[in-house]
């Protein structure tokens, strides 16, 4: 996932002195809205972040601000960002990170924006290394933030993003999170719906394109990635990379080198 930095959206502060926090001490994400238009351009939604930036900095006197924004075209800002100590929710402020998304949840809540804002979370859960709560700034403080209609999308990110379980089932999630490590790359632009298709499909064939570039000589035809006890030439390329044996065979009910790619992704690498 690209973040657009505080540099490249025109910050006027670096950072405010709230201080920082290490990602394996926090517990939880808080979600919350502007209540502002949602800019419409790039170019807008950089004004209103430097507006929410005066705000918060000279008006409101506070030592931080949120840790991440998203716009209405799924675009992800940093703020007080990853490690900083943002001030979105009173009282909770080093235990939560604080998303924002920059318009009103209580109008309109666009699906890229609420693809940004799941695939922002799982990122974050792999660099805490253990599973965040997900919640609405109303769970936390007396405030209708962030809006009914993000509100309603939280518990379904909430029970879907803890860190893999490192059981060695090429399960629905661990493709989830494969296909979500090879959209970062640049490699995959398909959906994060964790299926391998059987004829075709766009995610073995990114696996593929990024095994090619780290030694192996595949044919790159979205094949040959299954847990079924047939052997492939993908499996055996992907077992080397990973550094367990190249039989070219998923064991089954359980595989080691699928706890070796499960390890890597929880780990936030590929």
């Amino acid at each position: 996932m690209d973040i657009v930095t505080r540099t490249q959206w025109g910050s006027t502060q670096q950072v405010f002195n709230a201080g920082t926090v290490t990602p394996a001490q926090r517990v939880g994400v808080v979600v919350h809205h502007s209540v502002t238009g949602e800019g419409g351009s790039r170019p807008a939604v950089e004004d209103l972040l430097r507006m929410i930036e005066r705000l918060d900095r000279d008006t409101n006197h506070w030592p931080g601000t949120y840790n991440f924004a998203i716009d209405y075209a799924g675009r992800v800002y940093e703020m007080s960002g990853r490690d900083g100590i943002g001030t979105h929710t009173a009282g909770h402020n080093t235990a939560y990170w604080g998303i924002c998304y920059i318009g009103d949840g209580s109008k309109a809540y666009p699906a890229a924006a609420q693809r940004a804002a799941t695939e922002l979370i799982s990122q974050l859960t792999l660099a805490a290394g253990h599973p965040l709560q997900v919640l609405g700034h109303r769970d936390l403080n007396t405030t209708e933030c962030p809006g009914a209609l993000i509100e309603a999308t939280l518990h379904a990110i909430a029970t879907d993003n803890s860190p893999l379980a490192v059981d060695g089932r090429l399960g629905h999630k661990t493709i989830s999170c494969l296909q979500q490590r090879l959209r970062e790359k640049g490699l995959y632009d398909g959906p994060l719906d964790g299926r391998i298709d059987v004829t075709h499909s766009d995610t073995v064939a990114a696996l593929q394109t990024y095994l090619n570039a780290h030694g192996a000589h595949l044919v790159v035809d979205g094949e040959g990635l299954w847990q079924t006890g047939r052997p492939s030439a993908t499996i055996a390329a992907l077992q080397a990379w990973l550094g367990t044996p190249a039989d070219g065979v998923l064991d089954l009910p359980t595989s080691s080198a699928v706890k070796a790619l499960q390890a890597r992704l929880n780990g936030g690498s590929l």
